[in-house]
């Protein structure tokens, strides 16, 4: 076994979520894939060795050529709120009213 498989084989270990979709590739695997790309290893090895299509292993070393990161880029949309809790009399929590006026 090679040591391109040990890797392969230790950051595929959660590589899957809950309902079997694949996750979005770590930094860690990123850098790991550049690296073999860049000592020739083809993509078509790297993809059987990731879980993944040789497409994700072309986008992931052009994304790099692009924008000189491995970290995920930030998503566009809404940030997530959580609801406001409501106190006992009615009145929602952080709304700027406080009791007694």
């Amino acid at each position: 076994m090679t040591k391109l498989e040990d890797l392969g084989r230790i950051l595929l270990a959660n590589s899957r979520n809950v309902n079997g979709n694949r996750k979005e590739l770590t930094p860690a695997e990123r850098s790991a894939i550049l690296a073999a790309r860049a000592a020739g290893i083809s993509p078509t090895q790297l993809a059987r060795e990731f879980g993944c299509t040789t497409r994700t292993i072309q986008r992931t070393v052009t994304r790099y050529k692009n924008h000189k990161t491995v970290e995920s880029r930030p998503r566009s949309g809404r940030p997530r709120t959580r609801p406001k809790k409501v106190t006992k009399d009615g009145q929602k929590e952080g709304s700027g009213v406080e009791k007694g006026q």
